[in-house]
C-alpha cells in the first residue's frame, strides 16, 4: 500500500508526538512510533509507559494497517527535508518502508506492533474544557517551581490541578519555591485535585494555543484533547502539601519595584556568586534596594542599585540568586510587589496589576544570612 502526506504537517505530527518517546527504557519497542492506518485516517502514536500522546491526520487510503518505525530517526529524517515537499510513503509485502521527497529516497523496516503496549480504556469521571492560551499560561507561569523527577517528595514532582465550581488554580512547590496560578473558569462545575507529571504538562504546554482544550478526568489518568492531538498521562498518586497554609495572611513589609530592572540587575550580580547557594543579599532602604554579591573565592564583589517604592524600616535579606531570578522573570516586566515579615520568614511577590478573575503568586524562602 501507499499514501502520500505534507512534509511539514508530518514534521508537525512527529514533533507532537516525540515527547512520550523514552529516553531510557527496558522495553525496545518503546522507542518506536506506533502507525495506525484506518479508514482513510493516520493516527501517529507514542508511550513511556506513564504518558501517550497522540496526533491524527487525514489520508487518502482504501486499507487498513498498523506499524513501528523508529521514532528519532523518522523525525530527524522529515525534519531535515526542509521545504513543504510532498512525502509519498510505500510499504512492501518483506516489512521494508520507503520514503520519497523530491529526488531523496528513505528505507526503513517497519516492525509488527503485536508487542506495543494496548491503551486501556478507562471511566470518565470527571470532564471540563478552557482555552489553550489560559492553561498555557497557567502551566509556564508556575511549572519552574516544581521537584525534579528523582526527589522523593513524589507529589511535588508533578503540577496541581484544583478545580473548584468555576476556579482552576495550577500550583507547584519544591519546598522552596511556590508557585500559584488562579483562573476563573466558567466551565469547571465540580471540587476535585489531580496532579500531573510534570513532564507530561511540558509536553502538553508545547502544543497549546487559542483552540479550545478538553480535559477528561479519568480513573488514575488525565486526557487532554486539542483537535486532532489527545495526550493521556497517569495521575501522582500522592498527596500534595496544604499550600494554603504555606502563603502569608498578613505582612509587615512591603515594597514595590520593577521586575525588569530587578531582574536585570540580579542577572548581572549572579556572575559573582558562588556554590549551591548563589547568594545575593538586598539591603532594603528608602526607596531603593542595594542588592550585593560576593565571590570569595577570588576577592571579588559586585553591587547594584534598583529604584523602589518602600518607606519602612531598613533591612537586609538574602536569596539564592538563582531562585530569585527565575521568580522576578514570571512576572513579564510588571512591577511587582514584595510582602515580607523578616529576613528569615517565607517572602510573597505578586505582580501589582492582576487581571481580572486571575490571581497569581509565587512564595520564596530567603536563606540565612551570615553574622
Amino acid at each position: 500500500m501507499q499514501f502520500e502526506v505534507k512534509s511539514l504537517a508530518f514534521e508537525e505530527i512527529l514533533s507532537n508526538v516525540l515527547p512520550a518517546i523514552p529516553n531510557k527504557t527496558t522495553q525496545p519497542i518503546l522507542t518506536n512510533f506506533l502507525f495506525e492506518i484506518s479508514n482513510g485516517e493516520l493516527v501517529v502514536s507514542a508511550t513511556n509507559g506513564e504518558m501517550t500522546i497522540k496526533s491524527k491526520t487525514e489520508i487518502f487510503s482504501t486499507e487498513n494497517i498498523s506499524f513501528c518505525l523508529p521514532a528519532k530517526l523518522l523525525y530527524d529524517t522529515i525534519k531535515n527535508i526542509g521545504s513543504d515537499t510532498l512525502l509519498k510513503i510505500e510499504l512492501l509485502d518483506n516489512q521494508r518502508l520507503i520514503i520519497k521527497a523530491n529526488r531523496g529516497e528513505y528505507k526503513f523496516t517497519y516492525i509488527d506492533p503485536v508487542e506495543y503496549p494496548k491503551q486501556l480504556v478507562s471511566i470518565e469521571e470527571n470532564f471540563t474544557e478552557i482555552n489553550g492560551l489560559y492553561l498555557k499560561k497557567l502551566i509556564q507561569k508556575t511549572s519552574f517551581a516544581a521537584a525534579p523527577e528523582d526527589d522523593t517528595r513524589i507529589a511535588m514532582t508533578g503540577l496541581l490541578f484544583d478545580f473548584e465550581p468555576g476556579i482552576l488554580k495550577v500550583v507547584a512547590t519544591n519546598g522552596h519555591l511556590l508557585g500559584k496560578y488562579e483562573k476563573a473558569v466558567e466551565s469547571v462545575d465540580f471540587t476535585g485535585q489531580y496532579i500531573i507529571p510534570a513532564r507530561a504538562a511540558e509536553a502538553l504546554q508545547k502544543v497549546l494555543t487559542d483552540k479550545i482544550v478538553r480535559i477528561y478526568f479519568l480513573q488514575g489518568s488525565i486526557k487532554f484533547v486539542i483537535g486532532n492531538y489527545e495526550l493521556i498521562s497517569r495521575l501522582i498518586n500522592a498527596k500534595y502539601p496544604d499550600y494554603n497554609s504555606v502563603i502569608p495572611k498578613e505582612t509587615k513589609y512591603e515594597l514595590l519595584v520593577n521586575s525588569n530592572n530587578l531582574k536585570t540587575a540580579l542577572k548581572r550580580l549572579l556572575i559573582y556568586t558562588t556554590g549551591d547557594t548563589k547568594k545575593v543579599i538586598l539591603s532594603i532602604q528608602e526607596n531603593k534596594i542595594i542588592l550585593k554579591a560576593y565571590n570569595d573565592l577570588i576577592s571579588a564583589e559586585g553591587s547594584e542599585e534598583v529604584d523602589c517604592t518602600y518607606s519602612n524600616t531598613p533591612f537586609d535579606i538574602s536569596f539564592n540568586g538563582s531562585n530569585l531570578e527565575k521568580v522576578i522573570s514570571s512576572f513579564d516586566n510588571d512591577d511587582i510587589v514584595i510582602k515580607m515579615n523578616s529576613p528569615e520568614k517565607t517572602v510573597l511577590i505578586k505582580s501589582v496589576n492582576d487581571v481580572q478573575g486571575e490571581d497569581f503568586l509565587i512564595l520564596t524562602v530567603p536563606i540565612r544570612l551570615n553574622k
